[in-house]
């Protein structure tokens, strides 16, 4: 299965997508900053990455467009300014998002790069 970065300040909250994604047998790391967020791209090298749009220190949008992994942004506002990487390894949820909604675009996302 696929190594997965989930990316989000309300650690709650990336808990609950960590444990569902763990569920479905992906190995899942959890960052609750962007600059946590680097250095775990680096030593984890993930497949996708589950980001929040705003982060403390390094931003989601910064982080975005550092690399070309596949991106699910996951925010309660702000969407409108990660737009520009709109690209096909990227997919856009506002929050509150669904569960499930979250689930099916990760196996998307999964699926078109792995």
């Amino acid at each position: 299965m696929a190594k997965i970065l989930m990316v989000d300040d309300d650690v709650h909250f990336a808990k609950v997508i960590a444990r569902c994604l763990s569920q479905e047998g992906h190995t899942v790391q959890t960052a609750a900053d962007g600059a946590q967020a680097l250095r775990l791209i680096r030593e984890f090298s993930p497949d996708l990455l589950v980001l929040d749009v705003a982060l403390p220190l390094v931003t989601g949008v910064q982080l975005g467009a550092q690399t070309h992994l596949p991106i699910l942004f996951l925010s309660g506002r702000d969407l409108e300014r990660v737009e520009h990487l709109n690209r096909p390894n990227v997919r856009f949820l506002k929050k509150p998002a669904d569960l499930d909604e979250i689930m099916q675009e990760t196996r998307t996302l999964l699926a078109q790069n792995l």
